[in-house]
């Protein structure tokens, strides 16, 4: 979805989207993010075929149909008349399903299940429906799998094994394509408010689907160092060799740095009863993040103080170790 408020025949209101109006956009991506191919939703055609779920799949997956490759898909694409087309294709399906689908079994879609239970079926066309009880009931086609269990890791506690069925734990390695390449698009956004509905749209393409496909394709075949390359790193080298700026000539990192005279000083911060307000130390929690530690195990790593760096921008909470090597760097 991009985002947008303005007056177009084809603007979309989604609720359960970040930003509920705009225009839409179908896409296809790989596991990495990489954007494939895209359709802008214009509402019906004027030749009168309609944009619905199986008709966008089968024209975004065109090109790539006839040689054994599966789709992922949500429950808003997968039907059983898609899964019969794309098969027509060699091409497997594989989705979670909405119950008031046509074509459904209906002794999978009314069956009563405690936590953990499975029922299926399976067409003599080999599209398994699949019904399984986690949390609530979770319904999904496809036409690669069997029944079967396999054993993953738990989300919430890595030390714990779950059993999932072999479908569920393969849509849920693949689901994640999309929201990857809108998260990774997202970061760093040129897009802004007042401007037209087409100019919205093409930065959208250019410098967020068309920036991101390029910042896969160099994570792929470059050799990156130990030190973090985010996207909003390549966004900011890009710029500069567009605007002919090299590491030679006058590039931000061969500026001269202006020399700061930090300050180490205690906090004078109090809380309602006038208790000194400790906090963490921002730099050993991001040792203890960069080290592997989820949130919660860095926060409960962190030592807490009652020390700031005065001249910092945000005066941030530091420990004198962290101060020490921090600083030192700066101003030898």
């Amino acid at each position: 979805m991009v985002a947008f408020r303005g007056r177009i025949k084809f603007m979309q209101y989604i609720p359960g989207k970040r930003h509920k109006y705009g225009i839409k956009l179908f896409k296809v991506c790989d596991d990495d993010g990489y954007t494939y191919d895209l359709i802008v939703y214009e509402g019906k055609n004027s030749s009168g075929q309609t944009n619905t779920p199986t008709n966008v799949v089968m024209k975004l997956c065109q090109p790539y149909l006839g040689v054994g490759r599966s789709v992922v898909t949500d429950n808003y694409y997968t039907s059983v008349d898609l899964a019969q087309q794309l098969l027509q294709n060699d091409t497997h399906l594989i989705g979670t399903l909405r119950r008031n689908r046509k074509g459904l079994p209906k002794k999978v879609v009314q069956e009563k299940l405690n936590k953990g239970e499975m029922i299926a079926l399976e067409n003599n066309d080999g599209i398994l429906i699949l019904k399984w009880k986690d949390k609530r009931d979770v319904l999904a086609l496809s036409t690669k799998h069997s029944v079967g269990f396999v054993t993953v890791t738990s989300k919430r506690n890595r030390n714990k094994k779950v059993m999932k069925p072999t479908l569920i734990a393969d849509y849920n390695k693949h689901k994640c394509s999309i929201d990857l390449s809108d998260q990774m698009a997202s970061y760093a956004n040129p897009a802004r408010r007042s401007i037209r509905w087409f100019q919205k749209l093409a930065i959208e393409l250019l410098f967020s689907t068309a920036v991101t496909n390029a910042f896969i394709i160099y994570k792929t075949h470059k050799q990156l160092s130990s030190k973090k390359y985010t996207i909003t790193d390549f966004r900011e080298n890009l710029c500069l060799q567009m605007l002919g700026i090299t590491s030679s000539s006058n590039s931000v990192g061969s500026l001269p740095r202006r020399q700061i005279q930090h300050k180490f000083s205690k906090s004078t911060l109090t809380d309602h009863r006038g208790r000194l307000i400790r906090r963490r130390c921002i730099h050993c929690y991001k040792k203890n993040r960069d080290a592997g530690l989820s949130a919660k195990e860095a926060r409960d790593q962190t030592k807490k103080v009652n020390t700031v760096c005065l001249e910092c921008p945000t005066k941030p909470s530091v420990c004198g170790q962290c101060y020490a090597e921090i600083h030192i760097q700066i101003n030898p």
